[in-house]
């Protein structure tokens, strides 16, 4: 193998969608810059109007411009598409998270495993879990990965390899929930890892909570759809001992014997 294959099979990618953030983007930058010896940082600037992807290039990131903001998420297909790393790594430029911490996730890959999610599981209170960490929960559940509790591509930190990226296909990276069904259905190997909760750190924007938790939900409805299709509409879990068969007699109407009415 040559030193570029060798430099290629080493490289970490960190996949960092940006939109308005001139205050935090070379900080999140430089300690992502600590993170591996062989390391390439990819900014995706989503239709900023700000100087961050300018900071982001003079802190030393590879900067992807995006004239208009394509939404949520989309960054991370974006980013994954051109980026050139063995291990991707993806994180949000809101905020900023020690190297030593992000490092654990690339370390986890490199020993094996195709995915490594925050073990963070949402937002919960004594009272009640937030809707979108619920829609995550019963995901899992769905898939048969109740260990995976309610940890989810939809958060970051999150590594993935190459491996799983081609799985999942580019464009579905952009649909976190469908991706994370995606990976399961292909039996990639996904570890529950290190806990960074992620709601005390996130930029709180005017407007866009109540229209954040319609997209989340609205991915997890999808990647639902999904899973039913691959698995049928009840995606595999029992009926346990419900007998619906029973209620239905050949040239019966099954109404009329159950209410005992003609």
């Amino acid at each position: 193998m040559d030193q570029n294959q060798m430099s290629t099979a080493d490289l970490v990618s960190v996949i960092i969608p940006a939109r308005n953030e001139e205050q935090t983007i070379a900080k999140v930058v430089e300690e992502a810059k600590q993170i591996a010896e062989h390391i390439e940082i990819v900014v995706i600037s989503n239709g900023t109007k700000d100087r961050t992807a300018q900071l982001a290039q003079q802190a030393g990131a590879r900067v992807i411009q995006m004239d208009a903001s394509l939404g949520h998420d989309v960054g991370r297909a974006v980013g994954a598409y051109f980026a050139k790393g063995n291990i991707l790594l993806f994180i949000d430029a809101d905020f900023v998270i020690p190297a030593y911490i992000l490092r654990k996730y690339v370390e986890d890959v490199q020993q094996g495993w195709d995915i490594v999610l925050n073990s963070y599981s949402g937002n919960k209170t004594k009272k009640q879990i937030h809707s979108t960490s619920v829609a995550k929960r019963l995901l899992n559940k769905m898939l048969g990965r109740p260990d995976l509790v309610g940890s989810s591509l939809t958060t970051v930190p999150h590594a993935l390899n190459r491996k799983a990226v081609e799985v999942i296909g580019y464009a579905d990276l952009a649909i976190p929930p469908k991706a994370q069904v995606k990976a399961v259905l292909n039996q990639l190997k996904i570890k529950r890892a290190h806990f960074i909760n992620t709601a005390r750190f996130n930029k709180r924007r005017v407007g866009r909570r109540e229209d954040v938790i319609s997209l989340v939900l609205g991915d997890h409805l999808e990647a639902i759809c999904y899973l039913l299709d691959q698995r049928g509409s009840r995606a595999e879990l029992t009926d346990f001992l419900r007998k619906r068969e029973l209620l239905r007699l050949p040239g019966e109407n099954h109404l009329r014997w159950i209410y005992g009415r003609e």
